[in-house]
């Protein structure tokens, strides 16, 4: 009898998913094509920027997305997605077969109305007079992203669109304490070593993410502090705690960071930032 209810669960489940097809097709990493609609002064930022996407397409499309803006739908409906500078993860569902909600962890609701969900393609149009507005600079319902299936697949250590790798980009709920602030800088340094080494070359797209380190090619700065833009700011739930993580990040670059010989940029850049996560791992405030 326990076999027999077993075995009536599986087929109930195989109906459930062979009835929502659609659903399933969504439950994979989707990267931002460069889109031909003119949105808002924070897309026009990264919208300027042509990422070559390295794999099988052929496609032209596939040569103009934005890989560092994704939408990444996971099983038991976890999901976390990047566009721009604007990151944001919890929970999605699909309603009606035609609106995609995502939960925030924060437990803002973000509603995207399905325009078009085939193999290749995903077209999500941002719905006016919600919470998205507030992430997104206030956008109207004309405004439609267009998204292709990412057809790299990065082993859990070198994945740059992980959970794992993005926790830095979460807004504290509370008030850090220093050990938390390290924590978050050596994520976010471990991220930028990602982005940098990820196998599309979109080193670019580093100058999209909002953050205080300007990446060159001759090396790396600090932007100013005033200069910082709020949403990295706001990652350490208050002005108190940005400072504190500010100070922390000039510390590390004030410390004696040597400067390896070689014309290779991304080496030069990702063993200046891996010193600086030893030193910040290391820092303790004067007090």
């Amino acid at each position: 009898m326990k076999r027999l209810s077993s075995l009536l669960w599986v087929i109930v489940l195989i109906v459930v998913v062979s009835c929502n097809p659609q659903k399933s097709r969504l439950k994979e990493r989707w990267v931002l094509l460069e889109n031909e609609t003119r949105l808002s002064k924070d897309f026009d930022r990264f919208n300027q920027v042509i990422i070559d996407l390295t794999g099988p397409r052929s496609d032209v499309r596939y040569k103009s997305a934005i890989s560092g803006s994704y939408i990444q739908m996971k099983s038991f409906n976890n999901y976390n997605f990047r566009i721009g500078s604007i990151y944001t993860q919890g929970k999605w569902n699909l309603k009606n077969d035609s609106t995609l909600v995502f939960v925030a962890s924060k437990k803002d609701t973000i509603p995207m109305q399905i325009v078009k969900c085939g193999k290749d393609t995903l077209k999500l149009r941002l719905i006016s007079g919600h919470n998205l507005a507030n992430y997104l600079d206030a956008f109207t319902e004309s405004v439609t992203l267009t998204f292709i299936p990412d057809t790299i697949t990065y082993y859990t250590s070198n994945n740059p669109y992980s959970f794992k790798a993005n926790k830095w980009a979460v807004k504290a709920t509370r008030k850090l304490t220093e050990k938390e602030i390290k924590a978050k800088l050596v994520n976010f340094i471990d991220y930028l070593v990602l982005v940098l080494q990820d196998s599309r070359k979109n080193e670019n797209y580093l100058e999209l993410i909002t953050n205080p380190i300007n990446v060159a090619a001759n090396g790396l700065s600090l932007i100013k502090p005033d200069n910082v833009d709020p949403e990295w700011r706001n990652l350490f739930y208050d002005e108190e705690g940005f400072q504190k993580a500010y100070q922390i990040m000039m510390a590390a670059f004030n410390s004696n960071v040597k400067i390896l010989q070689t014309n290779d940029t991304v080496e030069l850049d990702v063993d200046i930032l891996k010193q600086l996560r030893t030193f910040i791992k290391k820092y303790k405030s004067q007090q």
